[in-house]
């Protein structure tokens, strides 16, 4: 009997007590990253399936939210336990989440029809307006490497195809996996010239500030474990196309 007692103690107390089994989890179109209504059968984006597959294998519910990217941002960090991605992780941004685990690398790049763009140098001197998503990343590591505010034209997600064609903008800098696929599903005619990526960083799951620690902890846990099973590279195979890399 004593054995018994002892074998259930441990059962209850080695299992996480999450604050509520309801999360909300805010995100932005952003294919191949995040989708709000995925246009291909795969999912509902490389990060945004990695993330939702950590919440199930933990037996949490997640409610996914698509709102200006802006205001989500405001949302998750004035908020209490809601998260939000895919986010890069900027010095503007350091303080205000808390950070849970990277989960891909991205890179970013220069688009446009006219001319290829290798590097920032290159843009500042030769381009005068210059497309980036409302409330991104882009807009930041733009001003930070001296770009000034009169050459960005902030634009609502997937507008870069339609702006580039209509020479509303001389480039679109965004993720590269991002504007290959919206220039794909916009089947447009003109060759789009990419250029050499200028900037790589990380895309995270981030939350409030106020949060439950112990569920913090738990998808840190498990978003490394989907690392390590090669579960990320797969989706990215399946995105992107390509081979998978072996796990670690």
């Amino acid at each position: 009997m004593r054995v018994v007692v002892l074998v259930i103690a441990t059962l209850v107390f080695s299992t996480p007590i999450f604050a509520q089994d309801h999360y909300k989890i805010y995100s932005v179109e952003a294919p191949p990253l995040s989708m709000q209504h995925p246009e291909t059968d795969y999912g509902r984006g490389i990060v945004l399936d990695a993330v939702l597959e950590a919440f199930r294998r933990l037996d949490i519910s997640a409610r996914v939210e698509f709102i200006p990217w802006k205001r989500a941002q405001r949302e998750v960090s004035m908020g209490r336990d809601a998260f939000i991605l895919p986010l890069a992780r900027i010095p503007e941004r350091e303080q205000r989440f808390t950070w849970v685990a990277p989960v891909m690398d991205l890179e970013r790049s220069f688009a446009s029809l006219r001319l290829r763009v290798d590097s920032y140098k290159q843009a500042r001197a030769e381009l005068r307006s210059i497309g980036v998503g409302f409330g991104t990343a882009q807009y930041h590591l733009l001003l930070a490497n001296g770009f000034s505010e009169q050459q960005l034209v902030e634009i609502l997600p997937g507008k870069g195809p339609s702006m580039l064609a209509l020479g509303r903008i001389d480039a679109w800098f965004n993720g590269t996996d991002e504007t290959l696929w919206y220039w794909k599903r916009d089947q447009q005619i003109e060759p789009l010239l990419v250029g050499d990526a200028v900037a790589s960083n990380q895309l995270y799951l981030a939350a409030s500030l106020d949060v439950d620690q112990a569920l913090l902890e738990s998808l840190n846990r498990k978003i490394v474990e989907l690392q390590r099973e090669g579960y990320i590279e797969r989706l990215k195979a399946r995105y992107l196309g390509g081979e998978v890399a072996s796990p670690e």
